[in-house]
């Protein structure tokens, strides 16, 4: 697949409008659905309908957002869930035997580490957790910021072998053969999520929808007045002078965007994104976003990319990128640049 990259010489953030979306009935009325409970961030759901089938399409939404929510929650365990705090607590011991979504979700995390060359790893843990400490302490106490030590990190590193989740198909368990592996969704969650929503939605029937996990975007189907979906380029530094200056369309299409500018803190004079690159151990610092587009039922696949590419050089990642069908990226640069491949955003 041959891409052409336009470069640009402003700096740009992807702000995503409200937007509505058309659902096949009679009577349409726009309805949001909100959570703000599931996955540590904002989640919605839009679409056009009548109130019936509003209540079904909700209904589903927050079954699958909350059955996923606690079965990647790393934090806390669920009566009668087997979920990855128990397999970080659990899986080291033995073999344990997991139910069909989370195996599911395991097979692809491994498969999405040798697509992306390990740039996406949810056998981080180890690292994540010690960042994660660094970040909440150092958010609420400025003064007496710290990261963690070469030390720390080069131990928690030797403990992110993917080869040590150890999945049996046929009994469909997940062992853990280093004692000191931990996993972390944090990376693929809401993609992961949004690709099962986005099916399940038109096996109801609904025509046409806009979810939003977190700024994870999937649509389908078209607005009224049959107009696509569309999503508004903004740059990222606030400074109103720049404006907007493209619109990209979405047709049945997920864009999922990483970037530094949420969940970071200072440390010194330097300034620490959540988006730990997995193979040095220190949250990565060439871009300030990268968003990957791609067909909506690979929001899964996008939102493991979109990290992959955050931790990549912007060659290594254009070279990715490029081996992947349907698939598109814009990286935006700390320095107020940013290139696309030619299609981002439905352009030709």
């Amino acid at each position: 697949m041959n891409k052409r990259i336009l470069s640009f010489a402003v700096a740009l953030l992807l702000l995503f409008s409200t937007l509505s979306s058309l659902c096949s009935c009679s009577a349409k009325e726009k309805h949001i659905t909100e959570r703000f409970d599931c996955f540590d961030t904002y989640c919605s759901l839009t679409v056009y309908c009548d109130k019936t089938e509003f209540n079904l399409y909700t209904s589903e939404f927050d079954t699958v957002i909350e059955k996923y929510h606690k079965l990647f929650d790393i934090y806390n365990s669920y009566e009668g869930i087997v979920n990855l705090n128990t397999l970080n607590e659990r899986a080291a011991s033995g073999p344990i035997e997991v139910g069909q979504e989370l195996f599911r979700a395991l097979v692809l995390a491994k498969e999405l580490y040798s697509i992306t060359n390990g740039k996406f790893n949810v056998a981080i843990g180890a690292l994540t957790s010690i960042w994660h400490d660094a970040r909440e302490y150092s958010s609420k106490h400025p003064q007496s910021a710290y990261i963690p030590s070469q030390n720390e990190i080069n131990e928690a590193i030797s403990h992110t072998d993917i080869d040590s989740l150890l999945l049996s198909e046929e009994l469909q368990t997940v062992y853990f053969s280093d004692s000191k592996l931990s996993l972390d969704f944090g990376a693929i969650a809401k993609g992961y999520v949004a690709s099962i929503l986005y099916k399940r939605l038109i096996e109801l029937g609904c025509d046409g929808f806009l979810i939003n996990l977190g700024g994870n975007i999937a649509s389908y189907g078209k607005k009224m007045q049959n107009e696509p979906w569309s999503i508004k380029i903004e740059n990222p530094f606030n400074d109103k002078s720049l404006g907007y200056n493209q619109i990209f369309t979405l047709d049945n299409s997920t864009v999922v965007t990483s970037g530094s500018y949420q969940r970071s803190f200072t440390y010194g004079e330097k300034q620490y994104s959540h988006i730990i690159d997995p193979k040095v151990g220190y949250p990565a610092d060439i871009f300030t976003s990268v968003s990957v587009q791609a067909p909506a039922d690979s929001s899964a696949l996008a939102d493991a990319l979109s990290t992959a590419l955050f931790c990549m050089s912007f060659d290594e990642g254009l070279s990715l990128i490029e081996n992947i069908d349907n698939v598109e990226a814009l990286w935006i640069f700390k320095d107020g640049t940013y290139k696309a491949t030619s299609e981002f955003g439905g352009k030709k």
